[in-house]
């Protein structure tokens, strides 16, 4: 990845998409959404995205 501070179109839809499932999820508790969340979540794009804001130290760490 280029620039994870200058992410691309496909990498933006995937996270959108994820938060709205989650938010799905959260409020109707459809389990549906919250396995696309889990899909979308483990796509190499984004776990390449999330590891390089999480080496530069942009994102939070996950508790325990």
């Amino acid at each position: 990845m280029a620039n994870p501070m200058k992410p691309n179109q496909s990498l933006l839809i995937k996270l959108g998409s994820a938060l709205v499932h989650y938010q799905e999820y959260v409020e109707t508790d459809h389990h549906f959404d919250l396995k696309a969340a889990e899909a979308i979540m483990a796509d190499a794009e984004v776990t390449e995205w999330v590891g390089e804001m999480t080496a530069k130290a942009l994102l939070p760490v996950k508790r325990g």
